[in-house]
């Protein structure tokens, strides 16, 4: 009985200095694993400060050295105006500023403020240049206003420009029959303006036709009627029909020039027959 109390005994001690060995691993363990967290940390909070402060000294130098100040200008899509206008207008907001902290999109607002220009993109060119690309509006036709003035418009009847009426003489002429004030950098509300803008657009679709009638002025009237002046006669044509309008125009000129008929005007609108007002 002693000899198996012993023993008993014996397994007890081995088995709480089992126990004890474990815990004093499992503490240790614990304690390495506390000590490398404390170290990994350590290190992601000391480059971290290491970031934040290279980032401010690379944020110091490109907005204090003048490296960066916006200098140049770069001009794509100009046409009509010329590159030193445009480059003008794009200074005056941003030059000498660093082209970090530069509001950019001011100079495409500042653009925009030219009838000529109707869409303006800008962008950063390390160092010290922005790239400006501008889209000019297209002159389309003259309009004359009551008061006697010229302006030059676009597609969209948008006011580009004052000129004097002898000049841009390859565009279609339009009058203007009311009072309406309308400055540059305006659109035109007149109906009967957009609609001869649509019907020149018209005749600029059928093929050839340029080869057929060359007008200078045109003047809407009712029933979709319109008048064409050219350099030597008028021209009256059917928007519903304009392409045979046009077929007979063509034959009907052939005819006159074999005939070294005199003309004083034409008239296409009526069914299969061409009316001609000889001088």
């Amino acid at each position: 009985m002693q000899e198996n109390a012993k023993i008993i005994k014996k397994r007890r001690y081995l088995k709480r200095s089992q126990d004890t060995m474990r815990l004093s691993l499992e503490k240790r363990e614990l304690f390495v694993n506390g000590v490398k967290q404390i170290l990994k940390t350590a290190l992601m909070l000391f480059f971290t400060f290491a970031l934040i402060l290279s980032g401010y000294y690379l944020y110091y130098q490109a907005t204090t050295l003048a490296n960066f100040q916006i200098s140049n200008f770069e001009i794509k899509g100009n046409s009509f105006l010329e590159k030193s206008k445009v480059m003008q207008l794009a200074k005056q907001s941003v030059l000498g500023q660093n082209i970090f902290q530069a509001n950019i999109q001011l100079v495409p607002d500042r653009l925009r403020d030219n009838p000529w220009i109707e869409t303006a993109e800008v962008s950063r060119k390390m160092p010290d240049s922005l790239q400006v690309k501008i889209k000019e509006r297209i002159p389309f036709a003259k309009i004359e206003m009551t008061d006697g003035k010229t302006f030059l418009i676009d597609r969209k009847a948008f006011l580009i420009k004052e000129i004097e009426s002898h000049e841009y003489q390859i565009l279609p002429a339009m009058q203007l029959n009311d009072d309406t004030y309308y400055e540059i950098g305006s659109s035109l509300q007149s109906e009967e303006i957009k609609n001869c803008i649509k019907f020149i657009e018209k005749i600029i679709s059928v093929k050839n036709s340029d080869q057929v009638i060359n007008f200078t002025s045109i003047t809407m009237e009712e029933g979709g009627r319109y008048t064409l002046k050219t350099p030597s006669t008028s021209v009256r044509l059917s928007e519903e029909s304009l392409k045979e309008n046009l077929d007979k125009l063509r034959k009907a000129s052939k005819i006159i020039h074999q005939e070294g008929l005199k003309i004083k005007s034409i008239d296409l609108t009526f069914d299969d027959q061409v009316v001609l007002e000889l001088l």
